[in-house]
């Protein structure tokens, strides 16, 4: 295991179990010896639709309670809605997340109750972790109150302040959805400044396990969308879940991006 770019990344086989305990462990002694969370505070934990996901928050959560901290789940959250929530309660958090790599990969990432942690602070979880390695590492799953209500409507809400009510009224707005923790809450975003959002039916919670395999997919689908949407809804901008506007033939002005 390793920190990559963006927080801890590695195979699912080497991550389920003992290493998500194992870093968890490091985190929150990490967090408790640099004065950034005191005994019983708040650690939020989030995840995408990866199938070992759920298991490894459960792991997390476990870890967390026996570190002395109070583990709050999120659920299923995008990244940015659960580093605002742990923002707003000045809580620390893990992301239980692969990103875009394959399926038979996962990672964590970890957020101070300022933000995400930096280099310097991946040094000394590492080495924390390298030191408790040396002992029993107990993976025992646990279980927390259930917060993805209040971070979904933060999140909600924070979007819906970014553009006015009716800002794209008379649209149609495609949203490739697929295999995003983003894809229904963006529809719940549009539809506070669109009159009939339009949804993707491109929508799976499976991943493929390869890059390969990922790339193949992603370019035939793509090639396909284009295609099915410049003949059928040729009027209408596409957007993807992170808000980037891609117009169509007809609709070749720059659009806005949220």
């Amino acid at each position: 295991m390793k920190f990559g770019t963006s927080g801890l990344r590695g195979l699912v086989s080497d991550l389920e179990g003992r290493a998500s305990s194992l870093y968890t462990q490091a985190f929150a002694r990490h967090l408790l010896e640099t004065g950034a969370a005191r005994p019983g505070d708040a650690v939020l934990v989030g995840r995408d639709f990866r199938p070992s996901s759920p298991d490894i928050a459960a792991t997390c959560i476990g870890a967390l309670k026996r570190a002395g901290l109070s583990p709050i789940d999120c659920g299923a959250v995008p990244t940015p809605a659960l580093a605002l929530y742990g923002l707003q309660l000045k809580a620390a958090s893990l992301m239980i997340t692969g990103s875009h790599i394959p399926a038979d990969r996962n990672g964590i990432k970890f957020y101070r109750p300022d933000g995400e942690i930096d280099k310097q602070d991946e040094m000394r979880i590492t080495a924390i972790a390298a030191e408790l390695d040396r002992s029993e590492i107990d993976s025992t799953r646990g279980e927390a109150p259930d917060h993805s209500v209040q971070a979904e409507t933060l999140f909600l809400a924070r979007n819906a302040a970014m553009l006015p009510e009716g800002a794209l009224a008379g649209l149609k707005v495609g949203i490739y959805q697929h295999s995003t923790v983003a894809r229904d809450l963006m529809v719940r975003v549009l539809k506070a400044t669109a009159q009939t959002p339009y949804r993707s039916a491109a929508r799976k919670n499976s991943f493929r396990s390869t890059r390969k395999r990922s790339r193949s997919r992603r370019s035939t689908s793509s090639r396909a969308g284009r295609a099915n949407m410049g003949s059928t809804r040729s009027s209408l901008p596409m957007a993807t879940a992170t808000g980037r506007w891609f117009p169509t033939k007809r609709e070749n002005r720059c659009a806005a991006t949220f």
